[in-house]
């Protein structure tokens, strides 16, 4: 895993927007002399009304809680949108700045917002892999969709497991990032993660050929269906994840993409620097620090990361899977389907 040289860059150009709003903040040498300052709300809706750029998705999510974003989430979301649009927050910013001079209350609130975002910014970059190795275990719709898409994403992917190593190559061309072809053995040996994404009749010739897989973090999308994909095999008292980890018990195995058509993949990817208001993902797993990983590809891919909890929830997730697709593939509307939770009266 490696930090990217754009997250670098991103805090520089943040401190130097904070250094820009300090100048205004010399005369106050005590409390006594701190004006009142508006809310925050009243500063985001001051950018809006500016119409420079229509303000900016970073200050929606801080905006969303005093102190600065706290949710995972949020903190994820906001080193996203300013790692796209660094620049644009600092014409924001500037504005603000320039058309309020005489204002000594929005340079203050100015000045607090960036000191909230630096530090926030700081900490997503320390707690969480920026750029990491991932091994696609399985060639099929997901397989190669989420691949493609991760590689986009900034990681290194390596695609594997298919009975053409012609199109695996394809893959790995067409996925016009940090992508190659390689065994399942190869994709495993340095990855930083797993995506397991074969047919259940096939997981133990993949996992054989995938070796030792001790201490990796496995991200499973297979269901356990039948041969002809007409039930789940694994079910009510135990899950195909849970299965999974039986097999590889010094794994860690995580739950989630089963619940989302790969129909409907690269357009969640696409959108996702367009709006806040992403679908939802469902994830479940035992281990910490495997599902922090899996929580940082599903926003990667344009998702909002749901934890449903401990891997045993995967007997609930996987069912859902299937009311999922037989809404995509039996309904009317076509598989371009997806999901969203939303906190009513929150």
């Amino acid at each position: 895993m490696r930090y990217c040289d754009h997250d670098v860059s991103l805090l520089v150009s943040l401190l130097n927007v904070l250094e820009s709003f300090r100048d205004p903040l010399q005369g106050i040498t005590s409390v006594d002399d701190r004006p009142e300052l508006p809310s925050r709300d009243e500063f985001c809706d001051e950018t809006h009304s500016l119409q420079v750029v229509d303000s900016h998705p970073a200050l929606d999510l801080l905006s969303t809680s005093d102190g600065g974003p706290k949710d995972p989430n949020d903190v994820g979301q906001l080193h996203d949108v300013l790692k796209e649009d660094t620049v644009g927050l600092q014409r924001v910013l500037a504005a603000v700045k320039r058309r309020r001079a005489d204002d000594i209350e929005y340079q203050v609130v100015g000045f607090s917002i960036l000191g909230e975002i630096v530090p926030c910014v700081v900490d997503h970059i320390h707690g969480e892999v920026v750029d990491m190795r991932i091994g696609i275990l399985g060639s099929g719709l997901m397989g190669a969709k989420l691949g493609t898409i991760i590689a986009r994403a900034g990681h290194d992917v390596v695609f594997s497991y298919s009975r053409s190593q012609r199109k695996l190559k394809r893959l790995a061309r067409e996925a016009q990032g940090h992508a190659r072809a390689g065994t399942p053995r190869e994709a495993a040996l340095h990855a930083d993660a797993l995506l397991l994404a074969v047919h259940w009749s096939r997981v133990d010739a993949v996992l054989k050929q995938a070796g030792d897989l001790s201490g990796k973090v496995i991200v499973t999308c297979s269901l356990p269906m039948n041969a002809n994909d007409t039930a789940l095999v694994v079910a009510h008292t135990s899950s195909g994840a849970e299965t999974l980890a039986k097999k590889v018990r010094e794994a860690h195995v995580v739950s989630a993409f089963s619940t989302v058509p790969s129909e409907v993949l690269f357009d969640v990817f696409r959108r996702k620097k367009r709006t806040r208001r992403r679908p939802s993902l469902l994830y479940c797993g035992d281990d910490r620090s495997a599902k922090k990983i899996a929580a940082r590809l599903i926003r990667d891919v344009g998702f909002d990361p749901v934890d449903a909890g401990p891997l045993r929830i995967a007997r609930y997730v996987e069912p859902f899977s299937l009311a999922v697709a037989q809404l995509a593939y039996e309904g009317d509307q076509g598989p371009e389907i997806a999901y969203r939770f939303e906190r009513i009266g929150k």
